[in-house]
């Protein structure tokens, strides 16, 4: 089944140590899945395919490092990183009818996830960072009785706000005069 791009949504804590920094993020998705995206046979029959309501949803948890890449004389920095973590995915129930036989599935589970960001930070004051990054987030293909799932691939674009608590606070990068 195929589903739009819908909504995430992420928050994290995290550790600055420098160049690298850890955080521990929970990530909120909700899409709507494509009916028209769908196609089910089964041999050489078009079943007929009903469900409650078209939606796909998803909690995740992710342990990830991150490299700051500072480049000196800006107050830009990129950054890349990944992360490992469990993803509970909640989807639409589903039944697909061929004559007098059906059969139905859906309901929630819990899998292995995996993130990847690449990203592009601005150091707006010495406690705060505004950022934009390239999310890519994933599970693997899993078995659900005779049912064969695909993997869960999700792609996105994510904007926010980084802010510093207590510690030191460490100085904005300075900005290249001409």
């Amino acid at each position: 089944m195929l589903a739009d791009p819908g909504f995430a949504s992420e928050r994290g804590l995290g550790y600055d140590f420098g160049r690298l920094r850890g955080e521990l993020s929970w990530v909120r998705r909700q899409a709507t899945i494509d009916a028209a995206g769908s196609s089910w046979t089964v041999g050489p029959f078009r079943p007929s395919v009903s469900r409650d309501s078209p939606k796909v949803s998803s909690n995740s948890g992710f342990a990830s490092i991150y490299l700051d890449l500072p480049v000196s004389g800006t107050r830009l920095i990129p950054y890349l990183g990944g992360g490992l973590g469990v993803t509970a995915l909640q989807t639409s129930p589903t039944t697909i009818q061929l004559r007098r036989f059906s059969s139905s599935f859906g309901g929630s589970g819990k899998l292995p996830a995996y993130q990847a960001k690449v990203g592009l930070a601005y150091r707006s004051s010495p406690r705060t960072d505004l950022f934009a990054e390239a999310a890519f987030q994933g599970s693997p293909s899993r078995s659900q009785g005779s049912l064969e799932r695909s993997p869960l691939i999700n792609w996105g674009l994510r904007f926010g706000l980084r802010w510093r608590f207590g510690g030191p606070v460490k100085a904005p990068a300075p900005v290249a005069t001409p």
